[in-house]
């Protein structure tokens, strides 16, 4: 089975541990702010109950709504695990943001064969960006797994 790539610093200057918590932060807080932002759609599309599309804009909104507040919590769970130490909560990120990149290459995708079947718009190089820095911050994340694991030296 193939293995994650594993780095010896998080953008050619820094630990990766530093680099895992600059990670973790990050996370949490624009899932934080995500969250926000889905909770106040989710309030404005309750208010249009009765007009028509309400239900799909409702479904969408809390959607949102959740898939950021399991961000924000996932960035919670990597920012305990760095700063206890505990290597259980970081592992399980790492499993998590994997799951997560799976779901996002596949929805990529489906919006490409979508974009290419119908007219519409689909931000292909947006999605690509996010896709490669999720990517990329498992990879700094694992290597700093590694690393308190078994104190192994990277390349």
């Amino acid at each position: 089975m193939p293995s994650i790539p594993q780095v010896a610093s998080c953008c050619f200057c820094l630990t990766t541990e530093t680099g895992t918590k600059i990670i973790a932060w990050i996370c949490t807080i624009i899932g934080a702010i995500d969250t926000v932002r889905a909770l106040i759609l989710l309030l404005a599309a309750l208010g249009k109950i009765g007009q028509q599309g309400a239900a799909g804009n409702i479904f969408d909104a809390a959607l949102l709504t959740a898939i950021s507040a399991i961000f924000c919590i996932l960035g919670l769970y990597l920012l305990f695990g760095v700063y206890k130490g505990n290597q259980a909560y970081v592992r399980f990120w790492v499993n998590a943001a994997g799951i997560y990149l799976i779901i996002l290459i596949i929805i990529f995708i489906l919006n490409i064969i979508l974009f290419i079947f119908k007219s519409g718009s689909i931000n292909i190089v947006d999605s690509l960006i996010f896709i490669l820095l999720i990517g990329y911050f498992i990879i700094v994340v694992n290597s700093y797994l590694r690393e308190q694991g078994n104190g192994v030296e990277t390349f």
